[in-house]
């Protein structure tokens, strides 16, 4: 973007401010990074004035970092944000982008996604594909990520196919794969799966041909994922077991550890997946996986017919401000637990909420799903949940079995009772 650029509204950290306690942190960290932005898009439109000693702006902004909670974990990244712009001789994205790019990844994990996805959007408005090429791809992997979680599927995949672009054009394979990674994600999301399944079998094959390991990793996780929709659950817990093995960033193995834990829940080897589960729950880097870890582990607890671990689960999570697609999970799962505990008002409330959450994201998969659980509501069936003295384990592969004992280690080594 040019000098005279338009400041952004940043109207993702009003609106948050608008719903906050004006005497809690969370408003003063929301707040101190709001007039961080601000002043940010006023270095880069009006020049390094703005953030001259003397200048009352700098001032205040450093006044208002100072009065944040000391245990925010975004305080030391905004400062780091206002010093980098005090110091530098002139105004340059690159000189900043990088610390931007970390405070957008920690409202990632702390699962605040349309502030992160604002953090990301401000990097896009001042760089540029030519000058900034690894930064405007980077930004746009990101915030297609957010888009992704928020369900806004079709500017996702424009970002995507932004990053895409840009990579193909600085011939960078291994964007250009993980870009095609992040596609097939929302063509699983959206039901579509034959499409994720050639993106994915073919960025396989690119992988190992130019040598990404990880990006190969990565895309047979995704692959396993696409076993277990189709109904091969001892099939996906190998591939996942292999990318675990693959995948070095924290993330991406909390990620693979959660879907080990729902092929083993598929194959009635409940202990395996409740050690997956409850890793996750406990160590996992990001938020959003910790609530996926909790939502399995409560429905794990209905499969197992333990109703005080059910309510336990359910109530920790009814009034979390869940992403769609994760409240679409959590009350689909709700209502299996409430059909498995003969309560079919209550399951039949919360299938037809999640009917709704899916209906309005466009989750294609779980809106099918959803539906056919309602449809057993209305012919009051009930379902063949085993019961945690049924385990199957025994007719299983020696393989399988042998990577449930590895989950029972990780767990242990975790520190993580059950």
């Amino acid at each position: 973007m040019s000098s005279n650029a338009i400041p952004l509204s940043h109207m993702p950290y009003f609106e948050q401010l608008a719903e906050l306690a004006t005497d809690s942190a969370e408003w003063r960290g929301t707040s101190a990074a709001l007039v961080v932005l601000r002043l940010f898009d006023s270095w880069m439109t009006e020049g390094a004035s703005v953030v001259a000693n003397d200048a009352s702006g700098l001032k205040a902004v450093r006044e208002q970092i100072s009065g944040m909670d000391v245990r925010d974990t975004t305080r030391g990244l905004l400062s780091s944000i206002v010093e980098t712009m005090a110091y530098a001789e002139k105004p340059r994205i690159v000189t900043v982008a990088p610390r931007l790019m970390a405070y957008g990844r920690t409202l990632q994990q702390e699962a605040k996604w349309a502030l992160a996805a604002d953090v990301y959007r401000t990097v896009l408005a001042y760089a540029t594909p030519i000058e900034n090429s690894d930064t405007v791809i980077a930004a746009n992997m990101q915030l297609g990520r957010c888009l992704r979680v928020m369900a806004d599927w079709e500017e996702a995949l424009s970002c995507f196919a932004s990053a895409s672009q840009i990579a193909t054009m600085n011939d960078d394979v291994m964007n250009i794969l993980r870009a095609r990674i992040q596609e097939a994600n929302i063509a699983i999301d959206r039901g579509n799966l034959p499409y994720a399944e050639t993106l994915l079998d073919d960025t396989i094959v690119r992988a190992k041909e130019s040598g990404h390991s990880e990006i190969r990793a990565t895309a047979i996780h995704d692959r396993a994922h696409l076993a277990l929709r189709r109904g091969r659950p001892e099939e996906a817990v190998v591939m996942q077991y292999e990318a675990l093995q693959g995948v070095r960033n924290q993330a991406a193995r909390d990620r693979v550890l959660n879907d080990l834990g729902v092929s083993f829940s598929m194959l009635g080897v409940y202990s395996a997946a409740r050690d997956a589960y409850l890793v996750v729950a406990a160590t996992a880097q990001e938020q959003y996986m910790r609530w996926t870890a909790m939502i399995n582990l409560l429905d794990l607890a209905a499969d197992e017919r333990r109703e005080p671990v059910f309510e336990q689960y359910r109530r920790e999570l009814e009034d979390v401000a869940l992403p769609p697609s994760l409240a679409t999970y959590y009350f689909y799962f709700v209502a299996k637990g409430h059909q498995a505990f003969d309560r079919p008002l209550l399951a039949r409330a919360a299938i037809e909420h999640a009917i709704d959450l899916a209906r309005a994201s466009k989750l294609g998969q779980w809106l099918v799903k959803a539906e056919q659980l309602l449809e057993e509501l209305e012919k009051d069936e009930v379902r063949d949940r085993r019961a945690a003295t049924a385990e199957m384990s025994a007719s299983w592969s020696p393989e399988v079995l042998g990577i449930a004992d590895r989950l029972s280690e990780l767990r242990t080594m975790a520190g993580v009772g059950r």
